[in-house]
This record gives structure tokens, sequence and C-alpha cells, in this order.
């Protein structure tokens, strides 16, 4: 048993060792990791399937006036986006998509072994970036 109690003993104290003393500024072994969430479908769910000047239509048939973008920068916009759009209906604020770009630190980059047990940072592919107001147009009655 005293063997046995040893190994077992000598075992916890390598774990401890590597989790919580650095070595080269890392630890050995660490439990945090950053989570990446797709979102490319998610954050900005409305697809425009047609534009005419300042007028966008989604595939819902939806049709809105964007204010304040001229048509060939909205031509741009929709490009880079892949036409993901997502219209803010109570604000009237249309938001385009656009593709995440995580920096700075990472928490895997402080240990060399990473055992994925705890999300410290959640991280989107892509974010919604507001760009102009929109006017919804209303079909006229009797079309």
């Amino acid at each position: 048993m005293k063997r046995r109690a040893k190994i077992i003993i000598g075992i916890l104290a390598s774990l401890i060792v590597a989790t919580t003393i650095p070595i080269g500024g890392r630890t050995i072994v660490g439990f945090n990791y950053r989570a990446v969430d797709d979102t490319e479908y998610t954050v900005c769910s409305d697809w425009v399937v047609g534009q005419s000047e300042d007028v966008i239509t989604l595939s819902t048939g939806e049709k809105f006036r964007v204010r304040g973008v001229q048509p060939e920068d909205l031509t741009a916009m929709l490009l880079q986006s892949n036409a993901y759009v997502k219209i803010d209906r109570t604000r009237n604020f249309l938001s385009r998509r656009q593709p995440g770009a995580p920096c700075g630190v990472r928490p895997e980059q402080d240990q060399w072994i990473t055992i994925p047990l705890r999300a410290t940072e959640r991280v989107q592919t892509y974010y919604a970036v507001e760009v102009a107001e929109v006017e919804p147009i209303v079909p006229a009655s009797g079309s």
C-alpha cells in the first residue's frame, strides 16, 4: 500500500505542477479555451435578392428604401456581405454581415496542452455592422 500511495501522491504532485507552475511563461496543461460560435447564417438572416438604385428586395418579398447610402456603395456593401443583411424593423435600420477578426491573447496560448473544460471566451465568426436607416415600402393596395 505504501508504494501505491507514493505513486498516487507523485501523480497528483505532477498534475499540480503541470497546471500551476509556468515554464517559459506557459503552463504545461491548461483547461481554458476559446469557443468559436459559427454565426455565419444567424447574425444577419435576411437575404437581399434584388436591388434597384436605393431599394432592396428581401427573399421574403419585403422592399426597403435605404437612406443615406449611394446606390453604388450599397451594391459594394451587399457584395461584401454576400447579400446577407439584418433589417431591424422596430428601429428601421439596416445592418450588414461582416466576418469577425478575433485578436488578442487566446487562453490556450498560455498553456502547452489544452484540455477543453472551461470556455473562458466566446468568439463569433460574423458580426452585424449597422449601415443605414431604411424605410419600408408598402405595396399599393389593389395590386
